[in-house]
């Protein structure tokens, strides 16, 4: 922080820096919208606009920031939908826009994003289903996408990116099995699937990386059953402090029925 405060109407005059490689701009007083200016440093490899009072949309013209590595606008209070175009961005590694008012279906943006290592778009307002080009993004570290309105089931591909540490699908609408497959998660020292409709037993996933630590696993609040091993219990108890929603009568409740009424009848 330099504080800085006024409109960015103010910053008009950036792109007479052409040559700009870092824009770090993060903690002051700076209110208005993104200035549409950015676009035209086309050098930009780090932008950072984090915590300020900006709103609007994220203008289309930050798609053209093809050498953007870091791109942080997050506890602002911007709106509006994410651009498909900013798939042009191939060479991110971080997408940080979390705590902002962002809305619509997260856009399938990431095939191209090889380099992409942490994406925090939680607390927002995004709807609709885990885009599948994340899949793409092998080297992801951290993937939080918590505190939104996403619904769907949890994708079995989820499951090859081994790299992920921190992975944040909590407090959304998301339903279904926990797939097998996050028995892959060779890296993960925390998973946060709390506060969702997921069902069935809790998979054998002993062989992650989830450390014995308490808090490491958040699974309380969903339709999930005891698993018929005791030891993936007992697995699951080391790394948790919570096993609310992981009872029988919580597996009997009438949402939780309703819930694998719809789903089987769905499957067939």
């Amino acid at each position: 922080s330099s504080g800085l405060t006024g409109n960015t109407s103010d910053l008009g005059y950036l792109d007479d820096f052409s040559m700009l490689i870092e824009l770090n701009l993060f903690h002051n007083n700076l209110s208005g919208s993104l200035p549409h200016s950015i676009g035209l440093l086309s050098k930009l490899e780090s932008l950072n606009m984090s915590f300020n009072a900006l709103e609007g949309n994220i203008p289309p013209g930050y798609s053209n920031l093809i050498n953007l590595k870091e791109l942080r606008l997050s506890n602002n209070s911007l709106t509006g939908q994410l651009s498909s175009d900013l798939e042009n961005l191939s060479h991110l590694r971080i997408l940080d826009i979390n705590t902002n008012y962002l809305s619509g279906n997260i856009p399938e943006i990431f095939s191209n994003m090889t380099e992409l290592r942490d994406v925090y778009l939680y607390q927002n307002d995004f709807t609709g289903t885990i885009p599948s080009s994340l899949r793409f993004a092998t080297n992801l570290k951290s993937l939080t996408l918590n505190d939104n309105q996403l619904e769907g089931l949890l994708p079995h591909w989820m499951g090859d990116l081994d790299q992920l540490n921190f992975l944040y699908l909590n407090d959304n609408q998301l339903i279904g099995y926990i797939p097998d497959s996050f028995n892959n998660l060779n890296s993960l020292y925390v998973l946060r699937l709390n506060n969702n409709f997921l069902i069935g037993e809790f998979p054998d996933i002993m062989a992650s990386g989830l450390p014995p630590n308490e808090d490491t696993l958040t699974i309380e609040y969903n339709c999930l059953q005891y698993n018929s091993n005791p030891a993936v219990n007992d697995w699951v108890n080391q790394r948790t402090t919570v096993f609310t929603g992981l009872i029988t009568q919580q597996a009997t409740h009438t949402t939780c029925n309703s819930l694998y009424d719809s789903i089987f009848s769905s499957a067939f």
